[in-house]
């Protein structure tokens, strides 16, 4: 499914010598960045989430 056809729109901010940028809405790219960083930090309690500890 294309994504103009879903009505989404890019968040990612285009780089400086695009020949024609995209102008995103930094709101949006900022509850992006949050919830990216969130994920991450999930990730690194992945030793307590799953239990892989080499004791009972």
């Amino acid at each position: 499914m294309l994504i103009k056809a879903r009505q989404i729109a890019a968040v990612i901010p285009s780089r400086r010598n695009r020949y024609n940028p995209r102008k995103p809405r930094f709101s949006l790219y900022r509850k992006r960045n949050e919830t990216e960083r969130f994920f991450a930090r999930l990730r690194l309690f992945r030793g307590i989430a799953t239990r892989y500890d080499k004791t009972s």
